[in-house]
């Protein structure tokens, strides 16, 4: 019989069954847990008590299968849509692949499903894989923005202070939680339906451009925007001069229209003018 291990050792034994992708019965026999505590030890109830219901791997059990039952929870909450595509089973299974590539390393739950596109990039056999991709990464991008920096918005009339021949030089700071991506496939209409409780399927491919940001009172906003619409934010986001951001539409109208609608959801925090020697701002 093994002299009877150190609190230190005990606790990274029992954290080692806990968070095991198996059941606590195949992780028991785990090399890394039988060097922490020998399996015949473990067995023989020195560390885990059975009882006369229970043996010692089913009482362990209780904890391993609660802690996947936990951080499954957590995943399905961030990624509701995904589950619905691939169904609860593939999705608990999927989770359970995932938790053993990227256990929870972070005291906030909110960062444990941070690599999930990627990961889902890599499970070829999922049904719909490049969808499923494309649906994780939508989501990821939901959470990211509701996660973002708090900010202030600028005020559409706070633009009215620059001198008109300023304008065209303007460069405007985006709201930190602003997300453009384009998309394979009509992925936003797919999430809307889910969350209308539509029971969507996976859709042919279908190019679509998305925008994602939060506004100040924290709703996070999916936007379907039009090829030109995409090109002019993108440009402003990445900090082309107002002008020339602009000048790239054709409808100058629908210009106008888009900027004035993005300012009002506070998409734009802050406006400098950049010239040789001088920088005013807003």
């Amino acid at each position: 019989m093994s002299a009877f291990p150190k609190l230190r050792t005990l606790q990274r034994w029992m954290a080692h069954v806990m968070v095991h992708p198996a059941t606590a019965d195949v992780a028991l026999r785990d090399r890394t847990v039988r060097a922490l505590v020998p399996l015949a030890d473990a067995l023989a109830g020195r560390v885990v008590k059975p009882n006369d219901r229970m043996t010692v791997a089913e009482r362990l059990q209780v904890y391993n299968g609660g802690y996947l039952a936990r951080l499954v929870e957590v995943l399905a909450s961030d990624y509701g849509a995904l589950q619905h595509l691939l169904g609860e089973r593939e999705f608990h299974r999927l989770c359970a692949r995932y938790v053993d590539a990227h256990p929870s390393r972070h005291h906030n739950l909110n960062q444990l499903g941070a690599h999930m596109p990627a990961f889902v990039a890599r499970q070829r056999s999922l049904r719909a894989h490049a969808f499923a991709v494309e649906v994780a990464t939508l989501e990821h991008l939901l959470t990211e923005a509701f996660d973002a920096p708090e900010f202030t918005p600028l005020l559409p009339e706070r633009l009215q202070t620059f001198a008109e021949d300023q304008l065209p030089r303007l460069v405007l700071q985006c709201n930190p939680s602003l997300r453009l991506r384009a998309f394979r496939f009509p992925v936003e209409e797919y999430y809307t339906a889910f969350k209308h409780d539509k029971a969507p399927r996976a859709p042919r491919p279908r190019r679509t451009l998305v925008a994602v940001y939060r506004q100040p009172d924290y709703r996070v906003i999916r936007a379907t925007l039009t090829p030109p619409a995409f090109a002019v934010l993108s440009a402003l986001a990445r900090g082309t001069p107002l002008g020339r951001a602009l000048a790239a539409a054709d409808d100058q109208v629908a210009v106008g229209r888009w900027f004035q609608g993005w300012a009002a959801d506070g998409l734009f925090t802050g406006a400098v003018v950049r010239r040789t020697g001088r920088t005013g701002s807003a």
